[in-house]
């Protein structure tokens, strides 16, 4: 049963079973009370899915069902300070142990290989209404996570260059901003600013790396009849440096968004935006190849919208350029390539007398450009269904 935490306190959940003893849980406690806001809620989902590596292939993988169990648990809490002023809190948690093969040729059939991550953050923010046009959010944030790989209950690998345990901290001070200039024009500004520090142990390639980003946005939609027009650019500067070594990183990048739709009647809309993007190189990746380059992206789309009280039917043709990819290669290596990829994306969310439907397909074809072959571990066709309907407040579907 699924409930939304708005207005007097209720208990909320699901209840998720599928093929492979895929099994999930879900409750949370939530609502309002006089200025308070409050939502906890926690859950649980497994699945003993199936062998990592095919057996007859890699005759060294252990031929077991690798499954994964996920915890989580989150607490939002809000108070209304007066009528223009709001605080807040958000913490995070979630754990994550996954079962994999090597199938590497001094593996044993027996052996039972075990990733753990852990993600925890917390956060607190200020909302204020400085004028009737202007809304700021002002927001403090904490998160770590760690990783940590095992092989029969003990840390793997203990030799060699790759580490059996990553671990990292981030620091950041969000502010952001809206104003509405006229009813039909509204722009966006603010600053992210984030100091991160990453550590890997475990072997021979152990690293202790700090990283400080520096980023600045702002951006405008304007309405003229039926003409929509938004505009963004962003400006980001990093700075990464590696503890006992000279070698470090620098990266600065302007990236932005161009949007235009056109209504072409109450029902039909016809959408297409240009965009760049940047995304700086991990910690392991840095550490291992100091000359990697950090990723540029560029990217447009054309999308086709019909909607109407009880349906959306939405249709997307992209293409988008990765120029500087950073991969991981067989040779168990960081390197710089170009990735290409075009496609189609379908979507559709409607309403069947009291049953609920979305569906969504992608078909795509996404190439790695610097060798002209199919971009490994990547899928070109994929798509969900689901299917639900409202018995008494309990919603039940699939």
């Amino acid at each position: 049963m699924t409930r939304q935490n708005k207005g007097t306190p209720k208990i909320y959940g699901s209840i998720t079973a599928g093929a492979r003893g895929t099994a999930g849980i879900f409750a949370g406690y939530g609502g309002s009370s006089d200025d308070v806001i409050f939502d906890l809620s926690l859950g649980r989902d497994q699945s003993n899915g199936f062998s990592a590596m095919n057996p007859i292939q890699k005759k060294y993988a252990n031929a077991d069902k690798d499954g994964h169990q996920n915890e989580y648990a989150s607490l939002k809490l809000e108070k209304k300070i007066s009528s223009d002023t709001q605080i807040g809190t958000r913490l995070n948690y979630s754990t994550l142990n996954v079962d994999y093969d090597s199938g590497n040729s001094w593996d044993l059939n027996s052996d039972v290989h075990k990733f753990k991550k852990t993600n925890q953050s917390v956060s607190a923010f200020v909302r204020q209404v400085i004028t009737s046009s202007w809304l700021s959010n002002l927001s403090l944030t904490r998160a770590e996570y760690k990783y940590q790989d095992t092989l029969n209950g003990t840390p793997w690998p203990i030799r060699g260059y790759t580490n059996s345990k990553l671990q990292g901290v981030l620091n950041g001070l969000f502010w952001s901003n809206t104003y509405q200039i006229n009813p039909d024009t509204k722009a966006v500004f603010g600053v992210d600013l984030i100091d991160e520090k990453f550590e890997g142990s475990g072997s021979l390639a152990a690293y202790s790396l700090s990283r400080n980003g520096r980023g600045y946005f702002a951006g405008v939609t304007h309405q003229i009849d039926q003409w929509t027009f938004e505009g963004n650019l962003r400006h980001d500067n990093y700075r990464m440096r590696e503890e006992n070594k000279v070698a470090h990183a620098d990266y600065d990048s302007t990236t932005g968004l161009f949007g235009l739709g056109y209504k072409l009647s109450p029902h039909w809309k016809l959408t297409g935006t240009l965009s760049t993007g940047f995304s700086p190189p991990t910690a392991d990746a840095v550490s291992s190849n100091p000359n990697i380059k950090p990723e540029h992206h560029r990217s447009h789309e054309v999308g086709l919208t019909y909607q109407v009280q009880d349906m959306l039917l939405r249709t997307v043709y992209f293409q988008s350029k990765a120029r500087d990819a950073v991969i991981y290669n067989n040779n168990y290596a960081y390197v710089n390539g170009n990735i290409d990829n075009s496609g189609i994306e379908l979507t559709a969310r409607a309403k069947a007398g009291d049953f609920s439907i979305k569906a969504s397909l992608t078909v795509q074809e996404p190439r790695d450009a610097s060798q002209n072959l199919a971009q490994a571990r990547r899928a070109k066709n994929y798509g969900s269904l689901d299917v639900s309907r409202m018995l008494s407040g309990t919603e039940f579907g699939s």
